[in-house]
């Protein structure tokens, strides 16, 4: 009875909601491949077991974890989409810093134009996908 007696979630809040998951997201990201290095949790590439070559992944997590400590080109040796991949996650980190500080400074321009900046966020996924394709089949 509780349940039906709360306030319905507002669509913008929603979106909030959304953009606080994928900033976890990729802070869980980073923190695995902090982890992953510093452990040595490396796990064999079930893939190259199989089918005896590396799959579009192998390499990535080394290969992030050399971006962030700014060795690009070691980065690229180990996966040649670790510094794309870096660069996305940069961006996505900053996008959604950015909503999160207009939405704590401007709560109403959040409400007016959530669909807006869900739109751009739909698009920009769709963009980066479709360059991720077309550079790295």
């Amino acid at each position: 009875m509780e349940i039906l007696k709360q306030k319905s979630i507002q669509e913008y809040e929603a979106y909030l909601l959304f953009n606080s998951m994928i900033m976890y997201l990729i802070s869980f990201v980073i923190l695995y491949v902090i982890i992953n290095r510093f452990f040595g949790l490396n796990m064999p590439c079930e893939y190259k077991i199989i089918y005896g070559h590396q799959c579009r992944s192998c390499g990535l997590t080394r290969g992030l974890y050399n971006c962030l400590s700014f060795h690009f080109k070691e980065a690229n040796t180990l996966n040649n989409q670790s510094v794309f991949y870096f660069l996305i996650i940069i961006a996505q980190i900053a996008f959604r810093l950015l909503i999160q500080f207009i939405a704590f400074r401007h709560m109403s321009l959040i409400k007016s134009k959530y669909r807006l900046l869900f739109g751009a966020d739909i698009a920009a996924l769709i963009i980066i996908l479709t360059f991720n394709i077309i550079m790295y089949g």
